[in-house]
């Protein structure tokens, strides 16, 4: 597969099999007001109500990549509507210079540049290649969102309070599960970590900067630090939620004379 122009950062490669949001913190990180745990069924009905309320989501972000691959700066327009769809636009002063929609298991990029629409399935490695993100579509959707990335029918197996505040749990043991440690408010995320199956950390997230957009209290700011020293920092400086966004947002449908990809 082709990689992205120079103005898009290249994919960094970690693992990722099951998640955990819990107190290991992030280098600079402020300190905050940790939760004690209510019972499951209230906190699983947070996480439903703090989903609900950003069911759609749309952000403007500065995007920042220092690591291996190199550093950069690029200004992101982030997308998302319900757990299945997102699209994310890099701009410039002239509009988007490269767009990347995943919807339905498939994934559409198109370089303005070049001339060029890629069109793949939406596993890892054509996400991480196209956007920077080595995630897997589902956990990129929630934590874009300041969100654990829950699946579907999650529900709550565990949730138990230590110094460092409540933490919660998907499951007992074993891959495919999250974590996450809340802050005074419930299914207010401070920080996750998702650990592979031999344990070994895929990568840690850290949601800061929370501030209340229309309604709501939403982190503005999202760190993920990669298993191979490389970090990412989106910063929000506006963020809009329940948009009526349409199908065609996530529909990539270049004019004539642009080259078409199977990647």
């Amino acid at each position: 597969m082709k990689r992205p122009p120079p103005a898009i950062p290249c994919a960094v490669m970690f693992a990722a099999v099951a998640l955990t949001l819990g107190a290991c913190s992030m280098q600079g990180s402020s300190s905050v007001e940790l939760a004690r745990c209510t019972s499951q069924a209230d906190l699983q009905a947070a996480f439903v109500e703090r989903e609900q309320s950003v069911a759609t989501f749309r952000g403007q972000a500065r995007f920042e990549y220092d690591g291996p691959q190199g550093h950069r700066k690029l200004s992101w327009m982030v997308s998302v509507d319900g757990a299945e769809r997102l699209r994310i636009d890099v701009m410039t002063p002239f509009g988007p210079a490269w767009s990347v929609t995943a919807e339905g298991g498939r994934v559409a990029a198109w370089d303005r540049g070049e001339g060029v629409l890629y069109l793949g399935t939406a596993g890892r490695e054509s996400l991480a290649r196209m956007t920077d993100l080595d995630l897997p579509l589902n956990d990129m959707i929630y934590l874009l969102r300041g969100l654990p990335p829950a699946t579907d029918g999650d529900v709550l197996a565990r949730a138990w309070s230590s110094g460092d505040g409540c933490t919660v749990s998907s499951a007992s043991d074993g891959t495919d599960r999250w974590s996450a440690t809340l802050r005074a408010r419930a299914s207010d995320v401070v920080e996750a970590q998702r650990y592979g199956s031999s344990g070994q950390v895929s990568w840690r997230a850290q949601f800061k900067d929370w501030k209340k957009t229309d309604g709501a209290r939403l982190p503005h700011e999202l760190q993920l630090e990669l298993s191979d020293g490389g970090r990412i920092r989106l910063v929000y400086s506006k963020i809009w939620r329940n948009l009526d966004m349409g199908d065609e947002l996530f529909r990539l449908e270049p004019g004539p004379g642009v080259k078409v990809e199977e990647v």
